[in-house]
């Protein structure tokens, strides 16, 4: 009997999970649904099925590209509810606007019965997002955990371009299946995402389309005549079928998680109608920034000067050597022109009215202080990025780009200036923009990529003085000095604040400290370290167990927990900047007390060089002295060295659980 309900169990759930080996039609939810369960125990949701099919359709005139993408989800408890919300972007602009059409429904099992609730129309918002793109966002009814939620929407557009093709999301995907349908006359390129490796099956398939025009057969015709027709061809087919899909985790230190998602983007690189000759869309990075550079908005932009002239030459009196012509052009732009929180690489109202108004995107507040550095003569270039938000482009696209700095070269280096950022110095970019490599294209012609990261330690200076009672609570002071990124991000996060939101920040960072004093120097001089004073008191952070007192010593500074959870890793680790973390602390002994154990001294170097870690304390009359130094030696380190930097991090947080044992005299 137990033979007979197991094998009914097992070909119950073969049924069900066999069910996904095709799409089912939209509207057809049955009640074997609602036993779906998820392969990944942590899953707050599950995509059943995503189905997407991007095709052409030719009315006799001119052609459409059509996207169709039908989804189910299944919602396992609340958390998972915000997978039943969803947003759809469009292009608008330039008077081309792509149609869009959604329906969706969301399904509860009461009883044995399927329970219907439709999207209405009145639930779904239009946002105009900029002058070229808008997006229909929209939240299912009637969630349940346990609903299922179920969308499919039509995009219509006369503009030859493919939206990526996602098949992972943030919840696991249990059948995906895509096909992408093509004229030959349009030669597209399948990029795959190099982070998750999937077959795409490339075919070809016969079809035929009716055409119809008028025209004039002579320049003495008066009227126009009818000619139509069909013709032969053949669609270029690329399928993409997965299952089982694992969601894409995000994890800590990833510049942008995007730029690690499944998906395959379709970029049009060339044409070649009947009779007619091949034409080449697809760039080289030359070719991208030869046709940025003769914009209108970006290099005739770059030509403009006689609006600064005056100030410049004020500048000027006041300066010796190239390197103070860079510094002072630098923070007069910053002073000058505030950034109006507006990405790109072109300017919006230009760089004259910029520079009068005060106010300014990205592109003409660099494009003034590339052009002051120009005329005071200095060799200086703008430098194409694209930020951590944007992504990573894979290949020579001007969509790639999104924000724009200025490269000068100086003493065979270049020095990396960002006139947007008030707390930035030369060479040390906001985070933002730090984003692997940028292209600079020099008034010459020529251009190559440059590394933006700093290529110097972000440093974390820290002196604690501890005062220990006999009741194991502390009281003393804490003087913290950065530099380098480290300043840069804590004059941004901290600076502006008042001193209560700084003691309550501070006091979060520093769980349980009660913060008594605060002092923050050296906000606005940016040639000097930033240091945070404080001084502190916390209770019981020490164990009294009969005559004996135990703590670690590195009391609310040490690192309780390994960021690093994953067994493995597969997109590199990005840190922003080497850095050094110093740690000097004394602490006094109470009285009556002697120290019976120190935790022993300990130097640890991984094995390529990705950190190093030195721990050495020892007792000084009434006092322990201890010295802690961590230490990461480069901004990104590569996934194949993730086991390695996870180790180093879990020797650091045991060594600093060690603790020193105080013995009653």
């Amino acid at each position: 009997m137990k033979k007979i309900i197991s094998l009914g169990i097992l070909l119950f759930i073969f049924s069900v999970q066999n069910s996904y080996a095709q799409v089912k039609k939209y509207g057809k939810v049955s009640a074997d649904e609602f036993n779906i369960k998820a392969d990944d125990s942590e899953a707050n949701a599950m995509v059943l099925f995503k189905k997407e099919i991007v095709h052409t359709e030719y009315d006799g005139q001119k052609w459409s590209i059509i996207t169709e993408v039908h989804e189910r989800i299944k919602l396992f408890n609340k958390d998972g509810f915000e997978n039943a919300t969803k947003k759809i972007r469009f292009y608008s602009g330039n008077n081309e606007k792509e149609n869009l059409n959604i329906k969706a429904t969301t399904y509860n099992l009461e009883g044995k019965k399927v329970v219907k609730t439709k999207l209405k129309k009145k639930d779904i918002f239009e946002n105009k997002e900029n002058k070229y793109w808008s997006s229909k966002k929209f939240t299912l009814p009637n969630l349940k955990e346990g609903s299922i939620v179920e969308w499919k929407y039509k995009i219509t557009s006369s503009l030859w371009r493919i939206e990526d093709v996602v098949f992972q999301y943030d919840i696991p995907i249990k059948y995906f299946e895509a096909k992408v349908k093509i004229p030959e006359y349009f030669i597209f390129k399948a990029n795959p995402s190099k982070y998750y490796i999937t077959k795409i099956v490339k075919s070809k398939e016969n079809r035929k389309v009716k055409y119809s025009y008028a025209a004039k057969e002579s320049i003495y015709q008066s009227i126009n005549t009818k000619h139509s027709g069909s013709v032969d061809f053949k669609d270029i087919v690329y399928n993409i079928t997965l299952k089982n899909v694992k969601a894409l985790i995000d994890e800590p230190y990833v510049n942008n998680i995007e730029n690690y998602r499944g998906k395959v983007k379709f970029e049009l690189v060339g044409t070649k109608f009947p009779n007619s000759m091949y034409k080449n869309f697809a760039y080289t990075w030359e070719d991208v920034t030869e046709s940025i550079f003769k914009l209108d908005n970006f290099g005739g932009e770059l030509k403009k000067s006689n609006y600064f002239k005056k100030d410049l030459e004020q500048i000027l009196s006041k300066t010796t050597s190239n390197t103070d012509k860079i510094i002072q052009i630098f923070n007069f732009v910053k002073n000058k022109v505030k950034w109006d929180e507006y990405y790109g690489f072109t300017t919006n109202k230009g760089v004259r009215k910029a520079y009068k108004e005060g106010t300014g995107n990205i592109a003409e507040i660099n494009f003034i202080l590339i052009a002051m550095l120009r005329e005071a003569g200095l060799d200086v270039s703008p430098i194409l990025i694209s930020t951590r938000s944007h992504g990573v482009p894979l290949f020579p696209t001007r969509k790639g780009f999104n924000y724009v700095i200025a490269g000068v070269e100086l003493d065979n280096e270049i020095v990396l200036l960002d006139a947007s950022e008030p707390y930035s110095t030369p060479n040390v970019l906001p985070i933002r923009a730090l984003n692997w490599q940028g292209r600079i294209i020099r008034k010459y012609g020529s251009s190559a990529f440059v590394e933006l990261f700093p290529k110097v330690y972000s440093n974390d200076a820290n002196k604690l003085v501890v005062k220990l009672d006999n009741q194991g609570n502390i009281s003393g002071s804490l003087r913290s000095s950065y530099n380098n990124l480290y300043a840069l991000n804590n004059r941004k996060k901290y600076g502006k604040l008042s001193k209560e939101s700084l003691i309550e920040n501070l006091e979060d960072k520093y769980k349980p400290i009660e913060i008594e004093k605060v002092r923050i120097n050296n906000v606005e001089k940016l040639d000097k370290v930033l240091t945070i004073s404080l001084q502190y008191k916390a209770e019981a952070q020490a164990e009294i167990i009969d005559n004996k007192m135990y703590f670690a010593p590195l009391f609310f500074l040490r690192d309780s927990e390994n960021v690093f959870k994953s067994e493995t890793r597969n997109f590199p680790i990005d840190f922003g900047s080497a850095w050094q973390d110093i740690y000097k602390i004394v602490i006094q002994i109470p009285d009556g007390y002697k120290v019976e154990k120190l935790p022993e001294n300990f130097e640890f170097n991984s094995e390529n060089n990705v950190g190093n870690f030195t721990y050495k304390s020892t007792v000084k009359g009434n006092n322990i002295l201890l010295t802690v130094t961590k230490k990461i030696n480069s901004p990104i380190i590569p996934y194949n060295f993730y086991k390695e930097l996870k180790e180093f991090f879990s020797k650091m947080i045991l060594k600093q659980k060690e603790k020193v044992v105080l013995v009653k005299q």
